[in-house]
């Protein structure tokens, strides 16, 4: 790979909100202090024409991104960075025999990062894909050398050949007998997120890395052309092909909002529609893909859908989903109150009941419930999905279950009652 040579990088970090805190909690200057954008730096001053893209979400998992990669990953990129260890399986303690593909139940985590490679590697530019993992020493799910979210992780990057990063490998030994520079008070400013020093540890190791790729590269022959990537495997996970999905999430949420009074839009990190005001109701217009049937007497059917929102530990309030018009749903509420002294974007699913023909305009509903469990009405929505799996929040354990969950086809862009 030449330093003449023009290409484009795209990154995926999402740490937590890693990008945008140092060492004291508050937003500073992304190029001074966030690790992905001291990897931008470096291939600003080592190539000629470069362009680096950070498409990082801070506080999303990889399920998030594989619904939406075709809108956030250019369809020309040459090479991906994702770092999802975090965020993937931060959330619970991880049995390491939660790696064994059989065990479907218990690997709703790696599944999500299963689709997301398949479908970075199935790119039309065939993009290069490295994996980076960091790694918190004071974390309850983090702390051990082994079994650590990157091991589940790397069961997916081995079986497609995609090289990972790893900052516990790296600085594990450093780290527990506490040498200078690498003490947990110079390398953490919390529980997991990283000071400025963490920061530049893990543009190091990803930056030291590529080096020995470009390296490498300088000695091997010029190939005439690009060389065609041999076909994907079926999936590590019985039956986990990506599905056809759309994501509606920043511009493209916004054009889907037929009223927003009593709302306001919210840009930066986690943009969104937002409201503290009980009663205000945001309705959406999302028309939906339907896939006919020949069975005259199956008059609807079900799609899987999502809405994203923020979670946070004060003053939250709860919504009450309902369906209007060109579509039906059960009335459901969310309660975007949670323990965790965290802010979040979760998905919570539901199904909606379509007509068989065509396409429809389906007006959802999303009103702040006079009742609250805080102190105040705080919500905001922040996107809105065609369902993929099984990826929902801790409260929908009991409500995808019997005739979706297991009933996913390898490209449904739709699931009927009896899974046909």
């Amino acid at each position: 790979m030449s330093t003449q040579l023009a290409f484009t990088l795209v990154l995926l970090t999402v740490l937590s909100g890693f990008s945008v805190v140092i060492a004291t909690g508050q937003p500073r200057d992304l190029e001074a202090h966030c690790w992905a954008d001291k990897v931008k730096g470096w291939f600003h001053e080592t190539f000629k024409a470069v362009t680096v893209l950070n498409q990082g979400i801070p506080a999303t998992a990889s399920h998030f991104t594989a619904q939406c990669v075709y809108d956030i990953v250019p369809f020309d990129a040459d090479l991906v960075i994702v770092e999802f260890t975090v965020n993937d399986h931060a959330d619970r303690a991880i049995p390491f025999y939660s790696a064994d593909p059989s065990k479907e139940n218990e690997n709703v985590n790696c599944k999500g990062y299963e689709r997301l490679i398949r479908k970075l590697l199935d790119f039309p530019n065939q993009p290069a894909v490295v994996a980076v993992h960091y790694w918190g020493l004071r974390h309850q799910n983090m702390h051990l050398f082994w079994n650590t979210p990157e091991d589940h992780n790397d069961v997916v990057n081995k079986y497609y050949g995609v090289p990972a990063v790893s900052f516990r490998n790296a600085f594990y030994h450093l780290i527990m007998t506490q040498q200078e520079g690498y003490r947990p008070d110079q390398v953490y400013q919390d529980v997991i997120h990283p000071t400025a020093l963490g920061h530049s540890y893990l543009a190091q190791i990803t930056v030291d890395y590529l080096k020995q790729v470009l390296e490498l590269l300088s000695v091997l022959p010029a190939a005439s052309s690009q060389p065609q990537a041999p076909p994907l495997p079926p999936p590590l996970f019985p039956n986990n092909w990506p599905t056809k999905t759309f994501c509606k999430r920043g511009d493209s949420f916004k054009a889907i909002v037929k009223s927003a009074e009593g709302w306001t839009w919210r840009d930066g990190w986690k943009p969104g529609y937002e409201t503290t005001t009980p009663g205000a109701v945001l309705k959406l217009a999302a028309t939906l893909p339907i896939q006919g049937t020949d069975d005259p007497a199956r008059t609807a059917q079900k799609l899987q859908v999502g809405v994203g929102y923020l979670e946070s530990y004060e003053n939250m309030g709860v919504a009450t989903i309902t369906c209007e018009s060109g579509c039906y749903c059960e009335p459901w509420e969310l309660d975007a109150m949670h323990e965790q002294r965290t802010s979040v974007e979760v998905f919570r699913k539901f199904q909606l009941h379509v007509p068989t023909h065509g396409s429809v305009e389906c007006i959802v509903s999303i009103a702040n419930h006079p009742k609250s469990n805080s102190a105040g009405h705080k919500l905001k929505i922040m996107s809105f999905m065609l369902g993929e799996h099984e990826y929902v929040s801790p409260k929908d354990a009991t409500f995808i279950s019997g005739e979706l969950h297991g009933d996913l086809m390898k490209d449904p862009i739709w699931v009927s009652g009896d899974g046909t």
